[in-house]
């Protein structure tokens, strides 16, 4: 009985030391404060996700807003090594509508913002997932979407090929009193 009991323990040590490889992820997001917290949970997690960029698009508020709360949750959390890219500017068929009421004129109501150190990756957002998802093994990136999922949609109608490198799709969304977000 020790034996076997001491096998336990030994493999149960074993076990919790190997770790799966971090999952490869593409955050796709229109930082308001909630997607500021995703972002925080997300980049204090490397050994978990492998974060190869976040790319932002315009929905809560207007693009250069969430590219710079893209990059100011990117600098507080101190993951300067995570590129962001800007991407679409607006939804593909119906007038943009931005959620200050909710998010702020600012996207981050109560919290001082200010222009981020670190630029903007080269580049826009819808190019860097074609070409990252091009090259990408089989299955092999998760893209999280934690905005409307323009910079995908336009991805996809450019080079519907890149399916193959998409592992899944996690979508955050929801409305509270409207038909759809």
């Amino acid at each position: 009985m020790l034996k076997s009991l001491l096998q336990g323990v030994v493999f149960m040590a074993t076990a919790s030391t190997l770790q799966a490889a971090p999952i490869d992820l593409i955050i796709d997001t229109d930082p308001g404060a909630d997607d500021v917290v995703a972002l925080f949970l997300a980049m204090a997690s490397p050994n978990e996700l492998n974060i190869r960029a976040i790319t932002t698009v315009a929905g809560n508020v207007r693009l250069n807003k969430t590219s710079r709360n893209a990059r100011l949750a990117r600098e507080w959390a101190g993951r300067e090594d995570i590129p962001v890219y800007a991407g679409a500017g607006r939804p593909l068929v119906r007038t943009p509508i931005y959620a200050a009421d909710v998010h702020g004129e600012e996207g981050l109501t109560g919290v001082p913002v200010h222009e981020p150190k670190a630029p903007l990756a080269q580049g826009n957002a819808v190019q860097y997932l074609v070409d990252t998802l091009s090259a990408a093994k089989p299955h092999s990136i998760t893209v999280a979407m934690l905005g409307p999922q323009t910079n995908l949609a336009l991805a996809l109608i450019q080079r519907p090929g890149i399916v193959n490198g998409i592992k899944e799709v996690v979508v955050m969304g929801g409305a509270i009193s409207t038909a759809a977000t």
